[in-house]
């Protein structure tokens, strides 16, 4: 990032593949709407996970509704998007985190005043069985849990709210695997312990 001198910034990780023309179709929408901080574009999930992920093209002017109606926690990556450079001027991916896309997401969405996502499918996510996100310890889902928990605060995601309620239950799911790998509690939700206890000497009883 510190020796990119170019307009806009990207990201792919080395397991994965583009797909044909992406940026080409992504630089001409930027090209065309030059007030866009970022564009993100559609995915394919392939592997254990097949998926494919496929968005609206649509402008959002607020980061908090681009958050909330495209539900941003479950697709915190920096691989399907193209960002103006400048937004990295003052941040930088955390050093040894093994989520490290959720934790530098929200202080982005604060910087942007306008983001696109396209229908258009520009890349292959292939999930492997033996990936970090497969088959994560305790340890790596308390880091993951720790940056939900991050970007629900700086976000100000809220639970009582319908289109946001999906993120506190993913964060609840996270907490039960914690609590029955380690015994741990990490949410101060009212009834998570109690959860967490049914959950784990009820699992496989079909219930």
């Amino acid at each position: 990032i510190g020796m990119a001198k170019g307009q806009y910034v990207t990201f792919v990780d080395s397991d994965d593949e583009l797909r044909p023309g992406i940026y080409r179709r992504m630089m001409d929408t930027l090209a065309e709407h030059q007030e866009i901080d970022f564009v993100e574009f559609s995915f394919n999930a392939i592997g254990w996970v097949k998926r494919d992920t496929k968005y609206k093209d649509c402008i959002y002017r607020s980061a908090r509704h681009y958050w909330r109606d495209t539900h941003g926690w479950n697709h915190a990556y920096a691989w399907n998007k193209i960002f103006r450079r400048e937004m990295f001027d003052t941040i930088r991916f955390p050093v040894g985190k093994v989520y490290e896309d959720i934790w530098i997401l929200p202080a982005l969405l604060k910087k942007a005043k306008v983001i696109a996502t396209s229908s258009f499918v520009g890349y292959n996510y292939y999930a492997y069985n033996s990936g970090i996100c497969a088959k994560p310890d305790s340890e790596k889902l308390k880091e993951c849990l720790a940056a939900d928990l991050n970007a629900q605060r700086e976000m100000g995601t809220r639970w009582y709210m319908v289109k946001e309620w999906d993120f506190f239950r993913s964060m609840l799911y996270c907490q039960v695997d914690i609590y029955r790998l380690s015994g741990e509690i990490i949410l101060k939700w009212p009834l998570v312990r109690l959860v967490c206890w049914v959950h784990k000497h009820t699992k496989g009883r079909g219930r």
